[in-house]
């Protein structure tokens, strides 16, 4: 049976996960192309950037993961990896912050671009390096089915909490750095000048915060034996195989990219800080979706809400405005 601390020490790595991720994802672009006239790199050639990092991403965790089950080491299969990814991934965190590490700015855009698809594509690789481990370590702690929920559990609170501080505390650590606007140029209603250096010292922070959580979480579980610990000899593409034939899974897949990119026909953008009036989804792990449709009416699409009950599906069809959905574990929606 696993102690709490156990169960506290596997949650904290996702905080740590949650710190590196939701930074880069956030602020890096604006850090990048603020627009107020000082950009390191244009905006659309960033985003050009950013989709091949995610390729990057998407290619390598199938092969990590094999590697991962066949790993035979005293330490067991997952952990090594989340051992020796931990301090290089804070680091390259920290990095991409870093005006420095784009040359000096007197370099081409294209220049500075091949230097953040460098460091993006090491991001991603040592952040799949070790997520993809962590993730596999649910199954590997636990047989039992309650253990694995509460292992699940600890992970989503402290994303949350991992969350808050690189959305929330980011950000007032740039402002507690950035270079003050005088009374006149405030009262005129000037911006506050960018400052470049703010970043390095926010990202500096959050890198230590995650280098902290990611080993507190790898040492915490380090002399726990694992129920499935044995290195795999399934070969890659029957193992892949086999995951896409359990429907769960799939279905899981297929509603996890959908609710990406649509949620049943609502328009929604993400943390668009140009638009306020576009539509907004927040996701709370496992637990919640949040959506809000857009505010004007003439643009705003109809959707379709069905749910399970009693094995009978219901449909609210032609829904518009806004509503909430509350599905908490083991009990029903609301």
């Amino acid at each position: 049976m696993l102690k709490r601390s156990q169960k506290i020490a596997y949650g904290i790595g996702n905080s740590g996960l949650a710190l590196v991720n939701i930074v880069v994802q956030t602020w890096l672009l604006f850090f990048l192309a603020p627009g107020t006239g000082r950009i390191i790199i244009p905006a659309s050639l960033v985003g050009a950037i950013w989709l091949a990092g995610r390729v990057v991403d998407a290619v390598i965790d199938p092969p990590l993961a094999t590697w991962s089950d066949r790993c035979r080491s005293k330490l067991g299969r997952r952990l090594p990896f989340m051992l020796w990814s931990g301090l290089p991934l804070g680091l390259i965190t920290v990095v991409l912050f870093s005006e420095g590490a784009y040359g000096a700015l007197g370099a081409s855009p294209v220049l500075r671009g091949v230097f953040l698809a460098l460091y993006l594509g090491a991001f991603y690789f040592l952040f799949s390096v070790w997520a993809v481990p962590y993730n596999a370590l649910v199954a590997d702690l636990s047989r039992d089915e309650k253990e694995r929920v509460d292992l699940s559990t600890s992970a989503a609170i402290f994303n949350l909490a991992g969350t808050g501080i690189a959305m929330i505390g980011f950000g007032k650590v740039v402002d507690s750095f950035a270079p003050r606007t005088d009374a006149a140029a405030k009262a005129a209603g000037a911006a506050a000048p960018f400052s470049g250096p703010a970043f390095l010292y926010a990202a500096l922070i959050i890198g230590v915060l995650a280098i902290v959580t990611f080993y507190a979480s790898t040492f915490g579980l380090l002399r726990l034996r694992t129920a499935g610990d044995e290195p795999s000899s399934l070969p890659f593409f029957k193992a892949a195989c086999s995951v896409f034939r359990n429907r769960p899974f799939v279905a899981y897949v297929i509603g996890n990219v959908v609710g990406l990119t649509d949620v049943a026909g609502g328009e929604f953008a993400s943390g668009d800080p140009v638009n306020e009036a576009a539509a907004t989804i927040a996701a709370a792990p496992v637990t919640a979706i949040g959506y809000a449709p857009l505010s004007d009416p003439e643009k705003t699409k109809s959707c379709t809400v069905m749910f399970f009950k009693d094995g009978i599906l219901h449909k609210g069809l032609m829904c518009r405005g806004s509503f909430e959905l509350s599905a908490p574990p083991g009990k029903y929606g609301t």
